[in-house]
């Protein structure tokens, strides 16, 4: 396992993984259609804390995030995807398929980074949209209400 000097940290500085987690909340966030001043009313926050979170400034308390997974109807398992860990160095599958995917987490990451920079609400919808109906190509009885 190579780890990178941002992701494997003795202090309490922001790492890869805070910022990974921080793509999450922010795609999480826009699923939803909240802003960040929403989302931080919800879990009691301004929306510049929220901001800090979604860009990995600053790092997310395991209380924190179970407040945002919370609000965000997204289960606390949904910060913690393998795929975007695997993306920034990390493995945590230890299954050999992970490794021989066509998509590899580094893909999986980002495709969650775009995703995280689109700002528009319809736009947003439109392009996750199109990647279920991609993904359904390969398999066309996951498609669903098309």
């Amino acid at each position: 396992m190579t780890v990178s000097k941002k992701t494997k940290s003795t202090t309490k500085a922001a790492t890869d993984i805070d910022e990974a987690i921080g793509i999450l909340i922010r795609t999480a966030r826009k699923e939803k259609r909240l802003s960040q001043e929403g989302l931080g009313k919800l879990v009691g926050l301004t929306f510049q804390q929220i901001q800090k979170y979604e860009r990995g400034v600053n790092r997310v308390s395991a209380s924190r995030l179970v407040d945002i997974s919370t609000s965000l109807g997204k289960p606390l398992e949904y910060f913690f995807n393998a795929e975007v860990f695997d993306g920034i160095g990390l493995n945590f599958s230890n299954s050999e398929s992970a490794t021989d995917a066509p998509v590899k987490g580094k893909d999986i990451s980002r495709v969650l980074a775009a995703f995280g920079r689109i700002e528009d609400p319809e736009l947003f919808n439109a392009a996750i949209d199109i990647v279920e109906r991609l993904a359904a190509v390969n398999s066309p009885s996951k498609l669903s209400d098309t």
